[in-house]
């Protein structure tokens, strides 16, 4: 039955379906004069302003994607059904997924005020990306240049941030100090945020540095009065070469080095505490060749260093001392063919990787594109990914959770078929989606028991759903909706229960409406629903409502978060925050 309403749902909206074609879509950084991106959700700096969000993760949420937050200052994310470990996240390109656990992947060392553009990547040449592009990809583009800014926000349970932009010739550097008391008990935070972008005609140079101390209320463990530090350090240099006129090699060095430092008991951290020290070293290049004016090979590569030095101790058990030290390597070699005939394209991807700790891994993307006019394509696509255990998951242990490390990777078949066209005001994209993942990797224990949670390989599952994104522009109102269905089917026995696999938002929707301007105010309503499979309640509509107005350079901005105060959650157990007001004063 499952099928057939895909098949329903699919002849309905061919002739309807849309979205823009994008000529100048970014993998890895590369710009692809004719490379399509398929059902790709681009925010722009025009947009962000908009809302006035504190944060890229308010922001993510507004537009539709999974965000699970323990607190203002530690979330996690995900895309299409999928878990924290399984989204590619991209910093213009240079990966910076953690390899110490996805509970790090969103400690991003960039504000919200240096970002260009967002791209959410939810189908298409998944195996490009390599490790970790199970369930989608995010890259985070900022600005090349930015004006000199100082930005000022206080608002509910003493929330605060000051944010200063210094531009100079051929790039900028941005400061962000940010704090609060917490919206609910141990939940208080301290943010330091530093990002400078460098860039001429030979070289692309980026870094930033992010630290944060927190209270990690009921983060990993319910009822706990955790603690926990972070340090992010990155850095990347990108050069292009220009080898011959159909051929130009594009280079990319980069550096991620983490560090952490978590507790279970925030007043007595000698009860268990660990130390984490964790480096990524990488390299990777493109050659993007023009072979013909319809044929197009990209042969590229990517050697990556993964290093973790983990220390503890603990008085429930003496003998542990943390993880240990870990060193691993990757190296990829890859082509990217893409075909043009008539009005059809064929775009395939072959990626075989060598990873020191499992030997061979292949992947490959396979897409096939109908193009029967500019604003209109259908495509089909087939990929196959994999994931690898994080440190976290082979070799970590407290009380609440037990590892091993035999747990194996996880992979995925994917396929997928897309439907986009644009109309002159009115646009409407759709897709559908299904995984058939080998070895799932999440946390299982008995229900209702107090076990500890085991790592584990789940024997069968699938995963099924459709993605509708509709954006309009009438009478200077400018609307964007955007609704997700998830389905998924596991082999469980009845006893069982997965920690976070099993909660997932079924069915989801965003509604964005941009008011054209009244007196000069700009007006934001923004609504998220989600219906979840385990939480409490397990369906709820949150609005929120931003206005602003420029007077002589200034600009003044008000946010209200929650506006109808509405409890929910988003992680079993922990409430999200009550109604909120935020002030923003822009210079």
């Amino acid at each position: 039955m499952k099928y057939k309403n895909f098949l329903y749902l699919f002849i309905f909206l061919v002739p309807l379906s849309s979205a823009e074609i994008y000529l100048d879509a970014t993998k890895y950084g590369i710009t692809q004069d004719v490379l399509l991106l398929n059902n790709e959700i681009i925010i722009t700096k025009d947009m962000i302003e908009k809302f006035s969000v504190r944060n890229i993760f308010e922001l993510l949420k507004i537009y539709n994607i999974d965000i699970y937050a323990r607190s203002d200052i530690q979330q996690d994310v995900a895309l299409m059904g999928g878990n924290f470990e399984q989204t590619k996240i991209l910093i213009d390109g240079i990966p910076l997924n953690d390899p110490q656990t996805g509970h790090h992947n969103c400690n991003l060392p960039i504000s919200i005020e240096d970002i260009d553009y967002i791209q959410i990547i939810k189908s298409g040449n998944f195996s490009f990306y390599g490790n970790n592009a199970f369930n989608g990809v995010i890259n985070i583009v900022p600005k090349k240049k930015s004006k000199n800014l100082l930005t000022i926000s206080y608002g509910s349970f003493d929330t605060y941030k000051l944010n200063s932009m210094t531009n100079f010739n051929n790039g900028y550097i941005s400061a962000n100090i940010s704090g609060s008391s917490g919206y609910r008990d141990n939940t208080d935070y301290e943010m330091y945020n530093l990002f400078a972008k460098y860039e001429n005609d030979k070289i692309n140079f980026k870094m930033g540095f992010l630290s944060k101390k927190f209270g990690a209320q009921d983060f990993y463990t319910l009822n706990r009065k955790e603690y926990e530090e972070t340090r992010t350090f990155f850095a990347a240099v990108n050069k292009n070469f220009f080898l011959k006129d159909n051929i130009n090699f594009d280079f990319d060095v980069y550096l991620r080095k983490g560090f952490d430092y978590y507790t279970t008991q925030r007043l007595k951290p000698e009860v268990y505490y660990n130390k984490h020290f964790s480096s990524v070293y990488g390299s990777k290049g493109v050659f993007n060749t023009k072979v013909f004016t319809n044929l197009d090979l990209k042969p590229f590569f990517e050697i990556v260093f993964k290093q973790l030095d983990s220390r503890g101790s603990s008085t429930v058990l003496p003998t542990w001392q943390g993880m240990g030290k870990f060193n691993d390597e990757e190296y990829a070699l890859g082509i990217g063919l893409l075909y043009r005939i008539n009005k059809f394209m064929f775009e395939s991807t072959f990626r075989e990787n060598y990873l020191s700790k499992y030997s061979f891994l292949p992947q490959y993307s396979i897409q096939l594109t109908f193009i029967p006019n500019f604003n209109t394509k259908v495509f089909i696509s087939s990929s196959k990914v994999f994931r690898t255990p994080s440190y976290t998951e082979l070799y970590y242990w407290d009380p609440n959770h037990e590892t091993s490390q035999e747990v194996k990777i996880e992979k995925t078949d994917i396929y997928e078929i897309g439907i986009e066209n644009k109309f002159k005001n009115f646009s409407l994209s759709t897709l559908l989606y299904y995984f058939v993942p080998t070895n799932a990797i999440d946390w299982m224990r008995t229900k209702n028991s107090n076990e500890p949670w085991n790592i584990t390989n789940l024997a069968k599952i699938e995963s099924y759903g459709y993605d509708i994104n509709i954006d309009s522009n009438f009478f200077g109102l400018t609307t964007t909706i955007l609704y997700s269905s998830n389905y998924k089917n596991f082999d469980l026995p009845e006893e069982k229960e997965l920690k976070y696999l099993e909660n997932y938002p079924k069915n989801s929707l965003s509604l964005i409406l941009f008011f054209p301007k009244i007196f000069g105010i700009k007006t934001t309503i923004s609504n998220t629903y989600k219906l979840y499979t385990k939480t409490n309640p397990k369906e709820f509509l949150i609005t929120n409502i931003s206005f602003s107005k420029t007077i002589k350079n200034i600009n003044i901005s008000l946010n209200i978060e929650n506006l109808f105060d509405i409890k929910y959650e988003e992680l079993i157990g922990i409430q999200q925050p009550p109604r909120r007001f935020f002030l923003q004063i822009s210079i």
